[in-house]
């Protein structure tokens, strides 16, 4: 063989190498780069119908049912929420109920009015953070938060980019963006309650359009990644007019 064909073998050989290395990148070539913070946050405003839409729900009344693992029992939940930083949660068991009351700057909790105990630190910011995960798509989209990409990342075998987020008031959250259609799939709150480090999160599910925006209608809740609970909403609607006296004990 001579040195010319040698040489031209050895060119043909190092192009299929490269090919291959260029296809075992990312199928069609070269390597998708994943987006960043702002392009992220943008996917998620566009995904819950845009900034106006997400704006105009200003109240959802929420009702289903709930199922505590832990203590193996089910019941009622309602829900009131209102912006902004109003939350009511009234979960009623087979045996035993309880009311959870969140009005801006001041929380409690209790079975029912007449038990309601003012709830401080890590209490009033689990609190706080039930209220700051149900208005994500608004808190994303009024700019409420200071957002970096974190990382990606699985969530029930659905690839997702992690956005970590920090505000002046509540814990910080990691946020994980569903990487095709932009939903939340879960949300992380990071907590010090008695000199420990806790966890709290929440996966969503069942999107369904409500009010011109998406919103959950099934949420599972883990502490310390072991699930506690999950609620699954039977009735949701926006807008209706909330009576004051609803977030005050």
């Amino acid at each position: 063989m001579t040195v010319s064909r040698l040489a031209r073998l050895a060119i043909i050989f190092v192009l299929l190498l490269t090919a291959v290395a260029m296809d075992a990148i990312a199928p069609g070539g070269a390597k998708a780069a994943s987006p960043d913070a702002d392009a992220v946050v943008a996917g998620v405003v566009k995904a819950y119908g845009g900034k106006d839409a997400i704006a105009a729900v200003k109240s959802v009344h929420a009702k289903g049912g709930i199922t505590a693992v832990m203590r193996d029992d089910k019941g009622t939940y309602t829900r009131y929420l209102e912006r902004d930083k109003k939350l009511r949660v009234e979960t009623k068991y087979a045996r035993s109920s309880e009311l959870r009351i969140l009005d801006g700057e001041q929380g409690w909790r209790g079975e029912d009015k007449t038990s309601m105990q003012k709830v401080v630190s890590f209490q009033y910011q689990a609190m706080l953070y039930q209220y700051k995960q149900l208005e994500l798509p608004y808190g994303l989209s009024a700019g409420q938060y200071k957002v970096r990409l974190a990382g990606e990342g699985l969530v029930k075998g659905k690839h997702a980019y992690i956005l970590a987020l920090d505000s002046r008031e509540g814990p910080p959250m990691d946020v994980y963006v569903d990487s095709k259609d932009f939903t939340i799939l879960k949300v992380v709150g990071y907590f010090n309650a008695e000199g420990k480090q806790l966890d709290l999160s929440v996966e969503f599910g069942d999107y369904r359009k409500t009010g011109g925006t998406l919103l959950p209608f099934r949420a599972a809740n883990y502490s310390g990644g072991n699930l506690i609970g999950e609620t699954v909403i039977k009735d949701c609607k926006v807008n209706q007019k909330m009576d004051a006296s609803l977030f005050k004990p």
